[in-house]
């Protein structure tokens, strides 16, 4: 058996182009999976940098929440002195 170029065809070559592309094939397989890891990885960094700047924004709102939440005992208080006020006043019989 010939090539083109006149070399004859042993089963050395044969064995050493089935080789190479073996080594090629999992070279390119290796790449893939690299290159998939690469994009799942920075996926996850930005959900992650989202999440954080959401809980953030949560922890600043429930925060707010709290520094303008009337304690119930003044709740309590200020609409007692309202229901006497309107009493004295007459508005409410």
């Amino acid at each position: 058996m010939r090539k083109k170029d006149n070399k004859e065809v042993t089963m050395e070559g044969i064995e050493k182009i089935i080789t190479n592309s073996h080594e090629s094939l999992a070279r390119m397989v290796a790449n893939g999976f690299s290159e998939q890891e690469r994009k799942l990885t920075e996926k996850i960094e930005d959900v992650e940098v989202r999440l954080g700047q959401k809980i953030n924004g949560l922890g600043n709102r429930i925060d707010t929440l709290v520094d303008e939440k009337v304690l119930r005992t003044e709740h309590k208080k200020l609409s007692d002195r309202v229901s006497r006020l309107e009493i004295a006043g007459g508005l409410v019989k």
